[in-house]
């Protein structure tokens, strides 16, 4: 796999705020944007085609019978809770993670040109390493967000120490989570400026599909037809994949990029001791 160009701030120079890393990551990034973006495009892709071919199949097995359509449409959300929500979203994972691979991969030699020597190593310790760590970090967030978003941040930093140090995922925990002890401050900014960047994008990509869905439905009762719900549900279903489509191989692979720039650089300037 070729290396990009390096990125534009040195990362031993100096400790950077987060806004430089932030620079620092979008320059790796688009220094290796198509073996980045495109497997994450790929995976993405399937997933959506997939998702909205199962909800039309769905769709199309609803009477024409206006009494009928509610009902049969809670019992299809029903079904695409426990097939596509299941199934769909464990291998969609699964993928997205080796998919994030590249990124990392690239991210490591725009720092380092040696470091990723054996991708497939690091790749079976990444992928053990998130299955891992996805776990407590789920049940965190379900039984109260605040653990698994603790344990999220402590860990973002694992993949990147994986390929630029070329280590284990455990040595990869504790390197990950030192480096958050000593500096909490900056990466709970780090991760949550990324987060809110993610949604944001997220967000502004979802406005058609939910001015669409919402302005089908004032128009289906203001004209009493409710025979309309079914074509309109099969609409925004398509609509739906768009933001699933056009930001999840942008925002991921900027991840990537993001921790791996993050740890090169804070693994040169550790403190002493702890921020707080």
């Amino acid at each position: 796999m070729q290396s990009g160009n390096p990125p534009i701030l040195s990362l031993t120079d100096r400790e950077l705020d987060v806004i430089e890393i932030f620079k620092a990551a979008f320059a790796s990034l688009r220094s290796a944007w198509k073996i980045s973006i495109l497997p994450v495009f790929l995976v993405s892709a399937g997933y959506a085609a997939f998702s909205y071919f199962q909800s039309i199949r769905i769709l199309n097995t609803i009477t024409e019978d206006p009494a009928e359509q509610v009902e049969q449409l809670g019992k299809m959300m029903g079904q695409l809770m426990g097939q596509t929500m299941v199934m769909g979203i464990l291998l969609f994972s699964l993928l997205i993670y080796v998919g994030m691979v590249p990124s990392l991969v690239a991210a490591s030699r725009n720092v380092d040109p040696t470091a990723a020597r054996k991708p497939l190593s690091g790749t079976i310790q990444y992928l053990l390493g998130c299955l891992i760590a996805g776990i407590p970090v789920i049940i965190g967030m379900i039984l109260c967000i605040f653990p698994g978003l603790f344990l999220a941040v402590a860990l973002f930093l694992f993949p990147a120490v994986i390929f630029l140090e070329g280590t284990s995922f455990g040595r990869a925990f504790g390197a990950s989570y030192r480096t958050f002890a000593l500096r909490k401050g900056k990466l709970f900014a780090l991760f949550l400026l990324y987060l809110i960047g993610t949604f944001a994008i997220s967000l502004l990509l979802a406005i058609p599909g939910q001015v669409y869905y919402y302005g089908g439905l004032t128009e289906m009762v203001r004209s009493e037809n409710p025979a309309m719900l079914p074509e309109l549900m099969k609409t925004y279903m398509l609509l739906a994949q768009i933001p699933q489509i056009l930001s999840v191989p942008l925002t991921l692979p900027f991840g990537a990029h993001l921790s791996v720039m993050a740890y090169a650089n804070f693994r040169h300037f550790m403190p002493a001791g702890p921020e707080f």
